[in-house]
């Protein structure tokens, strides 16, 4: 199974990191962190394996953000501060 250890973070533009996983239900799960996105620690500069927390965003083929269906995120498109085991078992859910 893949978890958010075998993802590859890049730079990204918002100063901070992040990766994407196409998963196998075509689901994309967007992940983030950095200064200026609901990370912890909130700041630029460091590894993926520095961050405990990080930013989530799931949208299906259409490009429609679907994250509220798996994260309790309010009315946003995003959820923060989103647990690694959280996003290990939403990637499970997704992939098999």
């Amino acid at each position: 199974m893949v978890t958010i250890d075998d993802l590859r973070f890049t730079k990204q533009s918002h100063g901070g990191i992040g990766a994407a996983l196409k998963t196998k239900c075509k689901v994309t799960i967007s992940i983030q962190a950095g200064e200026s996105v609901y990370s912890t620690p909130r700041k630029n500069g460091y590894n993926a394996d520095e961050y405990i927390l990080f930013e989530v965003a799931l949208i299906n083929y259409k490009g429609d953000f679907i994250t509220d269906q798996f994260i309790n995120c309010g009315e946003d498109k995003v959820a923060g501060w989103v647990s690694r085991s959280v996003i290990n078992n939403i990637i499970y859910q997704l992939d098999r």
